[in-house]
């Protein structure tokens, strides 16, 4: 990978639509798992911390835990529509920061831009990645640095205390996202 600068890269958004696409895309592992099946890993994970955490489960039991099993199975059945636990699974199953920039829409022009990082309390964690979701339209769009002088070498999962990659961002921010206030 060149040196990233200003002259030679800038921020483009991808059009995948689906988190799990995205995700899949942004963390280069597009050939090596599908959507399904990182969402059962992501599910997995889920069940891996409400266990470990006995949240909402602890109060609701008999002495042979009948209701527990209920809960943990229709946990498994249920497709996953609570993105910000997804979100926090996906950090701990690949040790990166998920940067999503939340963008509301009126006109086509930002109206509000939002970015907030899921993993950020942990500060073992040094790569991120950035995922726009619009919430006008309810879907999930990577985003990416392109070269300028070489096409074929998108990237990314970027270092989070980067500058060059702040001031980069603000940019797409501003002329794509059509903000009108700095970011």
């Amino acid at each position: 990978m060149s040196d990233i600068s200003e002259e030679t890269h800038e921020f483009r958004q991808g059009n995948v639509s689906c988190l799990f696409s995205t995700i899949r895309y942004l963390l280069q592992i597009k050939n090596t798992i599908d959507d399904k099946r990182l969402r059962e890993l992501v599910n997995d994970k889920i069940l891996q911390i409400k266990k470990l955490s006995k949240t909402n489960l602890s109060n609701d039991t008999n002495e042979n835990n009948e209701v527990i099993k209920k809960t943990f199975d229709q946990i498994k059945q249920v497709k996953t529509t609570d993105n910000e636990n997804e979100l926090e699974a996906l950090v701990l199953l690949y040790q990166i920061i998920f940067s999503v920039v939340f963008v509301t829409k009126n006109d086509q022009i930002a109206s509000s831009v939002y970015v907030h990082y899921y993993g950020r309390n942990s500060l073992s964690l040094q790569r991120c990645v950035y995922i726009i979701y619009d919430e006008t339209s309810k879907h999930y769009d990577p985003l990416y640095l392109f070269n300028k002088s070489n096409p074929n070498e998108p990237m990314t999962i970027f270092d989070c205390e980067n500058n060059i990659i702040k001031i980069l961002l603000r940019k797409f921010f501003k002329e794509h996202l059509k903000c009108k206030k700095k970011t």
